[in-house]
């Protein structure tokens, strides 16, 4: 019996550790720091496929605070799931809401627009549901 019990608290544990790093890769994403994120995925190489309250980590990079277009780019080249739904049938490309584009009369704007990182991390993801293996 102890040695069952030592099992499950060993299990219990080794939960808790996976949570807080959960955790702590889901600030990291929302921070934008992509040191961090390749650091904590280095130790824990299955995280990237976790599903953390109906989201994929992929769904909560398109809010990150800064270095959204590399931490899109790393979470997709390591194994993200592209397909991955929410419990409201919204793929990660629901997630992300894109700026209006300015009338073509206005070609600054438009270049400027063109350009915003919520077209490319797009235009980079419709590549990749295209060519999944590139």
């Amino acid at each position: 019996a102890y040695e069952a019990w030592i099992h499950c608290e060993e299990h219990f544990l080794n939960h808790r550790i996976f949570d807080l790093k959960v955790e702590d890769f889901v600030k990291n994403i929302q921070d934008g720091n992509l040191d961090q994120i390749k650091k904590i995925h280095s130790l824990e190489p299955n995280i990237i496929t976790f599903i953390r309250y109906g989201q994929s980590f992929l769904m909560l990079a398109m809010n990150a605070s800064q270095n959204r277009f590399e931490i899109v780019q790393y979470l997709i080249e390591n194994g993200v799931d592209l397909y991955a739904k929410d419990y409201k049938q919204r793929t990660a490309l629901d997630h992300l809401i894109i700026p209006k584009a300015p009338p073509e009369n206005e070609k600054e704007k438009y270049e400027t627009w063109q350009s915003c990182e919520e077209n490319q991390i797009k235009c980079f993801i419709e590549n990749k549901l295209r060519k999944p293996d590139q």
